[in-house]
């Protein structure tokens, strides 16, 4: 069944994209539906990387995981660290938590 899902949202992830180039074309969006997309996109990934985080089947769950994502946070609020930064600082601090509980 969830092949079935993943290949229907796939199914509807393309008609939207399609449909956008179709209706917007080669025009640019105004600005301020262009930030409110940018908006909505770091809204989306901050929510999945919280519900995978802090959720075990039906409860949620507070462990190192979210110590690390939170490392990886602060990593990001610097002007000078990559992504390649946060994440080893992310691993980094869940594996120092966890070592130590």
């Amino acid at each position: 069944m969830s092949t079935y899902v993943l290949a229907t949202a796939a199914a509807i992830t393309l008609v939207i994209k399609s449909a956008g180039a179709v209706i917007v074309g080669a025009r640019a969006l105004p600005l301020r539906i262009s930030r409110a997309i940018d908006m909505s996109v770091i809204a989306v990934l901050t929510t999945l990387v919280l519900t995978s985080t802090l959720t075990t089947n039906t409860s949620i769950h507070v462990d190192a995981r979210l110590i690390g994502v939170a490392a990886g946070a602060v990593a990001l609020t610097h002007r000078r660290s990559s992504v390649t930064v946060a994440a080893v600082a992310a691993v980094a601090t869940t594996a120092l938590v966890r070592l130590f509980q």
